[in-house]
């Protein structure tokens, strides 16, 4: 998960653990035995993190679970951040149906945050076949689900996985020259054709292409680390670099544009050190 939008300040140390529940995974499938987790939280003076995954996120039908895993620990609820991962987000009419019910009960308990979190970039399959458009508008379905639950339940966190699908990997085969370039509703996938002679050359041209887009942000090369290289790929000042490079220049990109919306949202909650 690349981002966590929730008001946590000041920072503090944190265990994350997967809950057992009732429908989810055994206690063989657990990596961290909660005595284990008493212990470090205890020696360290740790609070913790507990992610719900989906599908058990939207069958949590009451809190008693989760407390009782807490209480094992040693720890009281004000103590621990709640994270609801919604995983690949197919549907936004059907997960915020799905959260309704569990974040009825959840909300009257004072978590030190609660944080919804989702991912909607697709997956390898959803490039196959289609006409290879230089530029291609994806929704960002996860940004939308945030939007109506902070109108129905305002002062949740926000959490996605940034420009990567959150399924398993890809095949690993060496892709076009690409950008994931996220804007607040939408990704806007920039893309090249392979240099014929080999190697990743376009990745210069692609770059200058952004430039003169729309999608080029008004604080230009300052408004991120990967807008910075972005802006040296395109007067080659630094090589094309491989698909490792182009995806941090877009979750730098990314990240940067989280904390400008969220901190329009509610001012003063995002900052650089939300990101991780």
């Amino acid at each position: 998960m690349g981002f966590d939008g929730s008001a946590t300040s000041p920072r503090r140390r944190t265990w994350c653990f997967t809950p057992r529940l009732p429908s989810g995974p055994s206690s063989d499938d657990d990596p961290h035995d909660l005595e284990e987790v008493r212990h470090l939280v205890g020696t360290h003076h740790l609070g913790v993190c507990l992610r719900v995954d989906e599908p058990y996120v939207y069958s949590l039908s009451d809190s008693r679970t989760l407390l009782e895993q807490l209480d094992a620990v040693g720890l009281p609820v004000d103590r621990a951040d709640l994270v609801l991962d919604c995983g690949h987000l197919r549907d936004v009419r059907e997960a915020l149906a799905g959260l309704t019910g569990p974040l009825r009960h959840l909300r009257d308990h004072d978590w030190h945050s609660l944080t919804i979190a989702a991912g909607s970039f697709p997956g390898p399959e959803f490039f196959d076949g289609r006409p290879r458009e230089r530029v291609l508008s994806i929704p960002r379905k996860e940004a939308a689900l945030w939007t109506h639950v902070c109108r129905r339940w305002p002062g949740l966190g926000y959490g996605d996985y940034g420009v990567d699908h959150p399924g398993p990997p890809s095949d690993g085969l060496r892709p076009d020259p690409n950008l994931r370039y996220t804007s607040a509703g939408d990704w806007r996938f920039h893309r090249q054709p392979k240099d014929v002679k080999g190697g990743h050359g376009s990745f210069h041209r692609l770059c200058r292409s952004l430039l003169k887009s729309g999608d080029w942000p008004l604080e230009g090369p300052a408004f991120s680390w990967g807008d910075q290289q972005i802006a040296l790929a395109a007067c080659e000042a630094i090589g094309p670099g491989s698909g490792t490079q182009w995806k941090a220049y877009s979750m730098s990109h990314h990240f940067a544009v989280i904390v400008a919306v969220l901190d329009r949202v509610l001012p003063g909650t995002a900052s650089a050190a939300d990101v991780r």
